[in-house]
């Protein structure tokens, strides 16, 4: 069932009615020939994201994988996380990376606004608090960020060692960083090209 709202603004006097955008989405499901996994999908104004996490281990030589804390349960729930080299080629043919306009056009429509697993979620995207896995200053294997915010691939490279990423926080907000180093561990979200 279609809602309809009106919202009233008073402006210089006079009163004017208008509909609000109703969220516009379609849930679907594609099935990657490598592996043979389902992942849900969401059509945002004709544009298909994955609707989940990739979980694929089919990554390129210099593409490093993990699960978070690396246990594979947390791969399960949600998603490898990939360095950014493996990020460039995880996605399945048909898909890729989403670029940083890619990701702008996706907040834009939505306003950022409801796109969390755990929280409200008007378009079907289901972004997950899956945090950020890689060595620290000491070369240790670490893991940080889970339940506190998602970390997702762009495919603009910044410089040699750096990349766009883009966070979300479970209160909903979303920060573009371009200073994420190369050879940590996020998730990936592919587009539909």
């Amino acid at each position: 069932m279609r809602r309809t709202y009106v919202f009233l603004a008073i402006v210089t006097g006079s009163l004017f009615a208008r509909e609000a955008m109703t969220p516009k989405y379609q849930m679907g499901k594609m099935t990657d020939p490598r592996d043979g996994v389902t992942y849900a999908t969401t059509t945002i104004l004709g544009h298909t994201w994955m609707a989940e996490n990739i979980a694929s281990l089919d990554v390129v030589k210099d593409g490093k994988f993990d699960c978070y804390d690396r246990k594979n349960v947390n791969c399960d729930t949600l998603g490898r996380l990939y360095s950014w080299w493996g990020a460039l080629h995880i996605c399945p043919d048909g898909w890729h990376l989403p670029n940083g306009d890619d990701w702008k056009s996706l907040l834009v429509v939505t306003s950022g606004l409801n796109l969390l697993k755990d929280g409200p979620d008007s378009w079907g995207f289901s972004a997950l608090m899956g945090g950020v896995a890689g060595k620290d200053e000491n070369g240790k294997d670490m893991s940080s960020g889970k339940s506190e915010f998602g970390a997702f691939w762009s495919s603009n490279a910044i410089d040699v060692d750096h990349a766009q990423m883009l966070f979300v926080k479970k209160t909903g907000k979303f920060i573009v960083s371009n200073n994420a180093g190369k050879g940590v561990l996020a998730s990936v979200r592919c587009i539909k090209d």
